[in-house]
């Protein structure tokens, strides 16, 4: 049976015959293999990306499970053997060629343990029903990785870790057997932060390369915050903007220093003004500045945060921005420290 995305065939590995179904995954009438992004291992990259696959249903329970699909353009493993399956590109002709490779194992700390694996080979899907498979011997970084033992009252608990959380590849070595510990297999507290730190570092390495420098360029209007430089009477003077966000610690740190500056900086002829550099309950944001007794403007960014990081030139926060007495951009992105160097270099 033929479908716009699937077509029903059979595959013959060695002298063994097996039914399969060729899925079209991307259903784009095209039969072929992509390309694994490293990136991407851990939040389901490989089977996202442009991989079609190849099912049979190894278990004879009448269903192409997850594990029972494979990767057009990379490799299975049938009874210890490794086979690379590929496709013509309408999917009519499917070769399995076998590859002499040497071979490790892979043991789990339970019988039954299902493992994904991204190496040289591409995308690998073991479904262990003793705990131990046959892996081509090489470095693999782990996609994802699951094993179900019995609790106290007998009953099957699964213990899952996704390779978000594996800072190491596991390595199969030909002819040894690596056994993984079940410890490994637990996502722990430290797991969770360093995740939480390579988002962040990602998010910010992403935002840096969107934004470009308004150096030596004149500053923006900043009506889009809800002020209006002129109405604010802001004539011959540095001006010193600070986006920044009343729920981070720097931030809030930034701006109350600012704050106890604002007389000397008055009297350096530096007009400052505070940007919230996200959208929140106007009502919040003017309580805190009345609390805080903040002695100038703060404005907020009214529309899309992440155009207005773009605009400005934003790569984190707090983010400062000085001009000179024409208002035109002379300094950005400086720390606080650097705040009287950088007011003496304009003003020369």
């Amino acid at each position: 049976m033929n479908s716009q995305c699937f077509l029903d065939g059979h595959i013959r590995f060695g002298d063994k015959e097996v039914k399969a179904v060729l899925i079209d995954y991307n259903c784009d009438g095209h039969y072929g293999s992509g390309q694994v992004s490293y990136e991407w291992v851990g939040t389901l990259g490989p089977r996202e990306l442009d991989y079609d696959r190849i099912g049979w249903d190894v278990d004879g329970d009448g269903r192409i499970h997850y594990t029972e699909q494979h990767f057009v353009g990379s490799c299975t493993i049938f009874e210890d053997r490794v086979y690379r399956i590929g496709s013509s590109p309408d999917g009519q002709i499917v070769t399995v060629q076998e590859l002499q490779v040497p071979m490790g194992y892979l043991q789990m700390p339970a019988k039954r343990a299902i493992v994904s694996l991204v190496g040289e080979l591409g995308p690998i899907n073991l479904n262990m029903s003793d705990g131990v498979a046959a892996v081509p011997a090489g470095t693999y970084w782990v996609d994802y990785a699951r094993i179900e033992e019995p609790d106290d009252n007998g009953d099957l608990q699964r213990i899952t870790k996704s390779g978000i959380y594996y800072e190491k590849p596991w390595k199969i070595s030909s002819g040894i057997t690596t056994r993984i510990k079940r410890e490994m297999l637990i996502v722990t507290e430290e797991d969770r932060q360093r995740y939480k730190e390579k988002i962040r570092a990602m998010s910010a390495s992403v935002t840096a390369q969107k934004v470009k420098s308004i150096l030596n360029k004149p500053l923006h209007k900043i009506n889009e915050f809800g002020l209006e430089l002129d109405s604010i009477k802001v004539q011959n003077e540095n001006i010193l903007l600070c986006f920044f966000d009343m729920e981070q610690r720097p931030s809030r740190n930034c701006i109350l220093q600012i704050n106890k500056k604002a007389e000397e900086l008055k009297n350096k002829e530096v007009f400052v003004i505070a940007v919230h550099a996200s959208k929140v309950d106007q009502a919040k944001l003017d309580e805190w500045a009345k609390k805080n007794n903040i002695a100038f403007p703060v404005g907020m960014v009214e529309g899309d945060d992440e155009k207005a990081r773009s605009t400005w030139g934003i790569r984190s926060l707090p983010w400062l921005i000085l001009t000179d007495d024409k208002r035109v951009v002379r300094a950005e992105g400086f720390e606080l420290n650097e705040l009287n160097e950088k007011i003496k270099e304009v003003s020369d």
